[in-house]
C-alpha cells in the first residue's frame, strides 16, 4: 500500500519550508545590514568578515546549485545527442543525397552499413544522374566502418562524366557530426547522413551540409 501523507504532515512540511525560506532571507539581509552598520561605525563595531560571510553564503550556494543544474542539463542534452546518434548507427544505414545545378531530378542512395567492414562501391558501375542537354554524371558510394564500436564511419563518393576518370572524396561521420557535405569540381554536391531516408537531417544540420566543403 503506497504511503500517503496526512494533512498534518503536509502542514508540517509547508511550515518547515516557510521557516527555511525565511531563515535564508533573514541571514542574507541581516548580514548586509551588519556590513552597512560596521562600515558606518567608524571602527567602533567589528566582525566585517562574518557579516560578509552571512550576506554571501546563501546567494553563493544558490549560484553553485544553478551552475550544477545547468551543467547537468547540458550533459543530459549531450547524452541525448549521443543516444540519437547511436540509434541512427544501429539502424545500419547511410544515405547520400545528390544535387547539381543542371540536375533534372533528385537522386538518393541509401545503403546498409556493417560495423568493422568496408562496403563495395554501390552501384558498382555508377548510378546515372541526369543533367540538362542529355548529359549525365555517374555517381557511386561506399562506407568504411572498419573500426568496430567506434561509432565513426568514413563515407566516400566518387563521380565521373565518362565512367573512366573518377573524382573521389570522403569525410567522417561521428557522434558530433551526423551530416557531412562533399563537393566536387564538376558541380556535384553530396549530403551524407547517418540513417535511412526517413531519418533526414534537421534544418540546422541541413544548413551545415549545404555549406560547401573544403576542396
Amino acid at each position: 500500500m503506497p504511503f500517503e501523507m496526512s494533512p498534518l504532515h503536509n502542514l508540517l512540511v509547508l511550515a518547515l519550508v516557510a521557516i527555511s525560506v525565511i531563515a535564508v532571507l533573514a541571514t542574507t539581509i541581516l548580514g548586509w545590514i551588519g556590513v552597512s552598520q560596521i562600515r558606518r561605525s567608524g571602527g567602533r563595531l567589528h566582525g566585517m568578515w562574518l557579516a560578509v560571510f552571512d550576506g554571501l553564503l546563501f546567494p553563493v550556494l544558490l549560484l553553485v546549485i544553478f551552475c550544477f543544474r545547468l551543467a547537468a542539463e547540458q550533459s543530459a542534452r549531450t547524452n541525448r545527442g549521443v543516444a540519437r546518434f547511436e540509434a541512427a548507427a544501429r539502424s545500419s544505414h547511410v544515405t547520400f543525397s545528390f544535387t547539381h545545378p543542371e540536375q533534372l531530378g533528385g537522386n538518393e542512395i541509401s545503403m546498409s552499413v556493417q560495423d568493422g567492414r568496408v562496403s563495395n562501391w554501390l552501384p558498382s558501375s555508377g548510378q546515372a544522374l541526369s543533367l540538362k542537354d542529355g548529359k549525365y554524371l555517374a555517381v557511386r558510394v561506399r562506407v568504411d566502418a572498419t573500426t568496430p564500436g567506434s561509432l565513426i564511419a568514413e563515407v566516400m563518393t566518387t563521380t565521373s562524366r565518362d565512367r573512366k576518370t573518377w573524382e573521389t572524396k570522403q569525410a567522417a561521420l561521428g557522434a558530433g557530426k551526423r551530416v557531412t557535405p562533399l563537393d566536387f569540381a564538376n558541380g556535384l554536391h553530396v549530403s551524407a547522413w547517418l540513417g535511412d531516408q526517413l531519418a533526414r537531417p534537421s534544418p540546422a544540420e541541413a544548413a551545415i551540409s549545404a555549406t560547401p566543403s573544403a576542396p
